[in-house]
């Protein structure tokens, strides 16, 4: 074999090698896409939820094809936001942050009563240690609605929440916990009256 079909035959497979990385490329890419595809279609339940919860209704019961796909009314639409701002604020706090920015969040959010509850819960987290670290960051992940009337309501919202404790020790723990909420209607409006961590 001579030196020019040594050249052509060299050039021939890297044309060849390149396609061949050209094709596994766009196959791999194009499986890529599909499945970011798939995975965007069952997240985006409620484009008006930050996150995108997964929200179940059961009190509904089980629903045709084409009543899925309708729009939730607008108390179960309320509930379902509700549920989720305030379990992520609520789930949410440190003890070298601004307690009262804290309770004004939640505050419109809340019954009186329940106010009453988070006034006694920042005295307990203020008196902490400032000097060591103690957060939390919560992310509703599911609302699940487990009664819904004209005036009251009752929610259940699955969350990820992730703590640092310096003095534990403790550095991006991430742990799943359910939250109950009741919910009742006050002057037209849609407000927390209790919460306990399940």
């Amino acid at each position: 074999m001579d030196k020019r079909q040594k050249k052509i035959l060299f050039i021939a497979l890297a044309i060849i090698l390149i396609g061949l990385i050209l094709l596994l490329l766009f196959l791999y890419l194009s499986q890529v896409q599909k499945k970011q595809a798939i995975t965007n279609g069952n997240i985006n339940i409620n484009a008006t939820l930050p996150y995108n919860p997964l929200i179940i209704n059961t009190n509904q019961g089980f629903k045709t094809p084409e009543k899925a796909l309708t729009t939730p009314n607008s108390n179960e639409t309320q509930v379902l936001v509700l549920s989720q701002n305030f379990s992520e604020r609520f789930g949410s706090y440190s003890n070298q942050s601004n307690s009262t920015s804290y309770l004004n969040d939640l505050a419109l959010m809340t019954t009186q009563g329940m106010q009453n509850y988070l006034n006694n819960f920042i005295k307990t987290i203020t008196s902490e240690n400032t000097s060591n670290y103690h957060g939390i960051t919560t992310i509703a992940l599911k609302v699940e609605i487990k009664n819904l009337g004209d005036e009251q309501a009752e929610s259940l919202v699955t969350t990820q929440r992730t703590e640092t404790n310096e003095s534990q020790n403790i550095t991006n723990k991430v742990y799943y916990q359910d939250l109950k909420l009741k919910i009742v209607k006050v002057n037209n409006q849609w407000l927390v009256d209790g919460a306990w961590w399940q």
